[in-house]
């Protein structure tokens, strides 16, 4: 059965709270003083993705020249006409007979990703693949997307031999809904500014469909599911808002809170979903069976993964998520906008 043999994750050091950016920007204090991931000046998509590839491939022992495919996905590639893929193949040193495929549009992206290299392998195409998301998420100065918007990249390799966590469906709901945009020229997302209109009628929605859906293809109930990952949105100052979506569809904070991983880097686009199944695969057993529900633009992914018995065997291999939450250093907001591009020096 194809499932997961490996996991990657790579989050950048720096960090600015939230406090720092309100108070930057004549807000009160919020009432949770959460902190988000800050890419340095010379970190971006590509590099942050490079590296949670490398952990991926570290953690699951597969030489790099068996691995067949790359599939990434991100909202916020540098370039309007050039592959990441290619430059991560070229990085894990992959054969240049390997299929390469990029995915955008939303923070759905990495989902899209995964779901589509699972289809390759299961197809019998290929052996080894590997699936990313990535994202370095830039808010407009004073909007609810900067206060949030988080870095970070998450890699999976993906086979049907020495899994870790074994693939057993997957459902999706799609609709024709912007809440979230970024046009070409613009320098910042930009959002529809109706936070409770964006809850209500775009994620909650679609998250509760696509959840839904997989439940009820699965011939299970919400109670089936030891550990859900759900893509966490900032709905107004109190992104806790978001979790109304999952009390729809049955579950307990104790299913949603091993996979959060918002409050520490904040939302981290087509990275998020990867990046909170890392954390759970630290404290999963085997048998446990995890939702991952992604979102973005109207649209939403749920997939189930049940969790195999060889994955506490390999949990010494894999690069800690506690360890990137531990390892970072602070910066204030001058430091931020510095490394976000986000003024210019007069000559």
């Amino acid at each position: 059965m194809v499932g997961i043999v490996g996991v990657g994750a790579y989050v950048p050091t720096y960090r600015i709270k939230l406090s720092e950016i309100l108070k930057a920007d004549n807000y009160p204090p919020p009432l949770m003083d959460v902190e988000k991931a800050v890419p340095n000046i010379d970190e971006d998509v590509v590099t942050m993705a490079a590296e949670a590839t490398t952990n991926a491939v570290r953690h699951s022992g597969i030489s790099p020249e068996k691995i067949e495919a790359v599939y990434f996905g991100t909202t916020s590639s540098p370039y309007t006409e050039r592959m990441i893929a290619t430059t991560i193949a070229a990085h894990i040193g992959l054969p240049s007979t390997a299929t390469v495929m990029e995915f955008g549009g939303s923070a759905r992206a990495g989902t899209s990703a995964l779901l589509a290299c699972m289809d390759l392998i299961n197809a019998g195409r290929a052996k080894y693949g590997i699936a990313i998301g990535a994202d370095g998420l830039l808010g407009a100065p004073g909007s609810m997307l900067e206060f949030y918007s988080g870095a970070g990249a998450g890699a999976v390799v993906i086979s049907k031999e020495n899994t870790v966590t074994e693939f057993e469906g997957a459902s999706s709901s799609s609709s024709e809904f912007a809440d979230k945009w970024k046009r070409i020229g613009d320098p910042y997302e930009r959002d529809s500014g109706d936070d409770r209109f964006s809850r209500e009628y775009g994620y909650t929605k679609a998250v509760v469909e696509a959840a839904s859906g997989l439940i009820k293809k699965l011939g299970k109930t919400s109670k089936d599911f030891k550990y859900v990952v759900q893509q966490m949105l900032p709905f107004g100052i109190d992104p806790s808002k978001g979790i109304d979506a999952s009390r729809k569809i049955g579950f307990e904070m104790s299913n949603l809170m091993p996979g959060v991983t918002f409050n520490s880097f904040g939302e981290t686009g087509a990275a998020y979903v990867l990046l909170g199944l890392a954390q759970v695969l630290e404290q999963s057993k085997a048998n446990d069976r995890i939702m991952l529900l992604s979102y973005g633009g109207g649209c939403s992914d749920a997939i189930s993964l049940k969790v195999a018995p060889t994955a506490e065997s390999r949990k010494s291999a894999f690069y800690s998520m506690k360890n990137f939450q531990k390892s970072k250093e602070i910066v204030n907001y001058i430091q931020y906008v510095k490394m976000k591009g986000m003024f210019v020096a007069s000559p």
